[in-house]
């Protein structure tokens, strides 16, 4: 019996260098509220005029594997070091609170949080590029044949059809479909990591 590995990954956990092979091979990536890309925003203080105001501040990060994060801070102009200190402290919810209580200084939002609580004690001056969602990997050993397969059954999952929505959610809660990706749509994010990126 032959079998393949098929992961479910975060944006930046795939990415090999460009001039390696890559390991993997991604094949759908994941829509909320049938948008396929989202971005990350650093919240300030209402008063800040500029992300450079962040020096000298605390900032809250969420998931300390979340890569992407710090480097869409780096990506602003806001060099790490500059920080009095940073903590990774889990999910949005936590960060936002943690400003709004003045627990940190600023923190890292995704879109749709930073929509709704911009203005509310907190202010947007940066957005990071469009950035493509988290993906359906499988290895380099699957076949070009059992990949399409594989990528169409995802594609072909119905949010309007009761029987396909218990698959598409056990995959993620806030998941309302999939939609088709491929190695080249992840350049922006290698690119964005590259400051960190120290293999050879």
């Amino acid at each position: 019996m032959s079998c393949m590995r098929v992961d479910y990954c975060r944006s930046s956990s795939v990415m090999p260098q460009k001039n390696r092979a890559p390991s993997k091979r991604s094949t759908v990536k994941g829509r909320v509220h049938s948008r396929q890309a989202r971005n990350c925003r650093p919240a300030l203080p209402e008063h800040s005029q500029n992300t450079r105001d962040m020096a000298g501040k605390s900032f809250a990060f969420g998931d300390k594997a979340a890569l992407l994060q710090r480097a869409v801070v780096v990506g602003s102009g806001m060099p790490l070091g500059k920080f009095a200190e940073y903590e990774f402290i889990g999910h949005y919810d936590n960060i936002v609170h943690a400003v709004m209580n003045g627990d940190f200084d600023a923190g890292i939002l995704k879109d749709i949080m930073a929509y709704n609580w911009n203005g509310k004690g907190i202010r947007i001056l940066y957005s990071s590029p469009e950035l493509p969602a988290y993906n359906i990997t499988a290895s380099r050993h699957v076949d070009d044949a059992l990949l399409a397969r594989l990528r169409d059954a995802f594609l072909s999952l119905d949010e309007n059809n009761p029987a396909h929505v218990p698959i598409i959610k056990a995959v993620d809660k806030k998941y309302d479909g999939f939609a088709p990706t491929g190695d080249a749509e992840y350049d922006i994010v290698r690119e964005l990591i590259k400051p960190f990126d120290n293999r050879p």
